[in-house]
């Protein structure tokens, strides 16, 4: 039905038209105009070069399933998937998922309802932001090593390091950042 309100104008969402010209590996001007060379989208006769440049790099869409605590362990809810939504991300991590922000321990960096994208094969080094699950809880904080041992440290410093133990893993690496307005 999406391809049908496409072709017949009802739909004119940028997004669902480069979606579709990367799947059928075309360009969107050929999807617009019939022809590769065609004149620019009308996009540029409203926007700037730098938000079609941003336009131009956008590599997936993931789905946020849920949303993470920052400031303490906390248990996990995830999103019915009729609730899901999806976001376009920058990021080359095709199996990735979104997660909004609560809490305020990693401000200034991250704010309550901004959402982190997770890799979760990425390989955590001292220094990544992580989400971390520990007892079917979870959180999102900075890895830091203290010699061999990993702690997990909030960036607002009103909250304590968190420590690890046997049953903490972590669940992925933070790669980008999403700030909706």
């Amino acid at each position: 039905s999406t391809i049908g309100q496409i072709e017949n104008g009802r739909n004119k969402s940028t997004a669902k038209i480069v979606e579709l010209a990367e799947a059928l590996q075309t360009s969107v001007e050929y999807l617009l105009h019939g022809k590769e060379e065609a004149s620019p989208p009308a996009i540029t006769n409203v926007f700037d070069n730098n938000v079609n440049l941003a336009l131009k790099h956008i590599l997936h869409r993931i789905p946020v399933i849920s949303w993470v605590q920052a400031g303490c362990w906390r248990g996990i809810e995830h999103y019915r998937d009729d609730d899901l939504e999806y976001i376009e991300i920058t990021t080359d991590i095709k199996d990735g998922f979104g997660l909004r922000v609560q809490g305020d321990s990693m401000m200034p960096e991250f704010a309550q309802g901004d959402i982190i994208v997770v890799a979760p094969h990425a390989q955590p080094e001292n220094g990544s932001y992580v989400v971390v699950v520990q007892d079917d809880k979870a959180t999102f904080k900075k890895l830091v090593y203290d010699g061999a041992k990993p702690y997990f440290k909030p960036l607002n410093p009103q909250y304590p390091m968190l420590e690890s133990n046997e049953n903490t893993r972590i669940a992925g690496v933070v790669k980008q950042k999403i700030k909706l307005y």
